[in-house]
């Protein structure tokens, strides 16, 4: 773990499956928002989670290994179940969000353009200010 010069703690966890990297921007254990770097490869795109701070930092990177395994056997999946963690959707994420939310992805493909899919909690995890604004900040629907 290091802290980066935005005075962010920066934690790199690598997992057994498809995912090479889950890049987890923090302030200590609660994640402000965490990507993947690998999962384009075998399922079409990466993985963001923003904002749930209902969940810890393990948590998320639990979500994110569960999902992608889930999304890399059945790709057209719409809702994905997480042990203990509640139903999540995804949600294609707006390509001005993604180039300023994935940058480590953007460096190790070399490409302007990587398709990526935000994570969405079941409203029964949503954060306060998920529930009383209604929206998401980051997917296009």
């Amino acid at each position: 773990m290091k802290q980066d010069g935005l005075s962010h703690w920066t934690t790199f966890e690598r997992t057994s499956l498809e995912v090479d990297t889950i890049y987890v921007i923090a302030n200590r254990t609660i994640p402000r928002f965490a990507y993947t770097i690998g999962v384009s490869e075998s399922a079409g795109s990466e993985l963001i989670v923003a904002g749930a701070i209902f969940y810890m930092k393990d948590d998320v990177i639990r979500i994110i290994n569960d999902i992608a395994e889930q999304l890399k056997a059945q790709h057209d999946r719409q809702v994905f179940e997480v042990s203990g963690q509640g139903s999540f959707t995804l949600r294609k994420v707006h390509a001005s969000w993604t180039t300023e939310m994935i940058l480590g992805a953007f460096n190790y493909y070399q490409k302007q353009d990587i398709p990526a899919l935000q994570i969405v909690p079941d409203k029964a995890h949503w954060t306060n200010c998920q529930r009383s604004l209604r929206i998401d900040p980051i997917a296009i629907t």
